[in-house]
């Protein structure tokens, strides 16, 4: 699975989660996983291939001198779990782009498959969440979303654990202080902004 989709050896893969599919923001995907690779960690993301601003999430990472890979997989999550190292889901990452607290931000009983499958689950902490989860606690870890680099925070304490990290290449030209110095820039907002990132 893994070398079908192009991950070098001790790449962490993160796998997105959202019901439906077509409701994930690919592109607040993307920023979660960018984020972890100006921190040292490097990991690919896969994503349904009906995810919403995919050509965004894509060209998130273009702009950065792909420090990070995006991958999209229609399989379901019980196909394709063996080949990532946790799966992540938060309401902020799922949504229909208009309405907060429609039934599109709803976590996905893919979650409970990861889980059950044993792989790591990282999600936002809310009564919705630990319903789907009930029973599976263990292989996960709930996180509050105040503070807007939790759950990056959480992914890279999991996954380190799990697999040595992938040493970054920053980009080898004269703008790589600067690339590093506007990404980490990017960090400091709050997630709830981060749509207003990258607007092109």
């Amino acid at each position: 699975m893994r070398r079908e989709w192009g991950v070098p050896p001790g790449e962490p893969v993160v796998l997105a989660c959202g019901a439906p599919a077509s409701a994930i923001d690919a592109k607040w995907f993307s920023y979660q996983v960018g984020v972890m690779s100006v921190a040292g960690l490097f990991a690919t993301v896969v994503l349904p291939a009906r995810a919403a601003q995919s050509d965004r999430g894509v060209r998130f990472s273009e702009r950065h001198k792909h420090p990070w890979r995006i991958v999209f997989d229609e399989r379901p999550v019980w196909e394709i779990a063996r080949g990532a190292d946790l799966a992540l889901w938060a309401r902020a990452g799922v949504s229909d782009g208009l309405r907060e607290g429609s039934s599109t931000v709803t976590p996905p009983e893919d979650l409970a498959w990861a889980a059950a499958l044993g792989l790591a689950v990282v999600c936002e902490d809310d009564a919705a969440s630990r319903s789907v989860l009930r029973g599976l606690e263990p292989s996960v870890r709930f996180v509050s979303a105040a503070r807007p680099t939790a759950l990056i925070d959480e992914m890279m304490e999991v996954l380190s654990a799990r697999r040595a990290p992938r040493v970054p290449d920053l980009p080898a030209h004269r703008d790589a202080p600067a690339w590093a110095e506007g990404f980490e820039q990017r960090v400091r907002l709050s997630t709830g902004r981060l749509r207003a990132l990258e607007s092109a």
